[in-house]
């Protein structure tokens, strides 16, 4: 092989080098590799011939969890703000809802008055899950915010 082809990994002592084929593109760079480095005799983990560490070690790389940094105070500040308004509001309908119903609303509201609460829920909470997403919670937020204004309409029309 030519000099470009392999390349020289180096050990902690730099005395011990051993050439190691370049990986393919799509791979990560085995001198980032911080697992299992007494697999060989000389601290070098073991590659196979495409670059990446041999055996378990490659599994156990693929398998580690996509760092993803925390969504800014600010913007968790403004999603519990929202969600609380929600929250308050939703409250107050679901009260107003139960009397209504205990009341002798017509067979239609309960349904629609669960399934906006359910909807209303649902996204408010999915809002949170997504909170490191750019749009996504504030779209879901609004959602919510629409189910309140229809839960309202419908407890109105009685």
């Amino acid at each position: 092989m030519s000099s470009e082809a392999t390349r020289t990994i180096a050990t902690e002592d730099e005395k011990a080098a051993i050439p190691q084929p370049r990986p393919m593109s799509g791979t990560y760079v085995a001198e980032t590799y911080t697992g299992e480095v007494r697999v060989t005799p000389g601290g070098v983990p073991a590659l196979a011939n495409d670059g990446e560490p041999a055996g378990l070690a490659r599994v156990r790389l693929a398998m580690r969890p996509d760092p993803q940094r925390p969504p800014a105070p600010g913007r968790l500040a403004g999603l519990c703000a929202w969600a609380a308004v929600i929250a308050l509001i939703g409250l107050i309908l679901g009260i107003r809802s139960g009397f209504a119903a205990v009341g002798g609303a017509p067979g239609w509201f309960v349904p629609l008055a669960v399934l906006t609460g359910l909807v209303g829920f649902s996204s408010t909470v999915a809002s949170f899950f997504t909170a490191h997403h750019p749009r996504t919670p504030w779209i879901l937020l609004g959602i919510a915010s629409v189910t309140l204004i229809i839960a309202t309409v419908l407890v109105d029309l009685l």
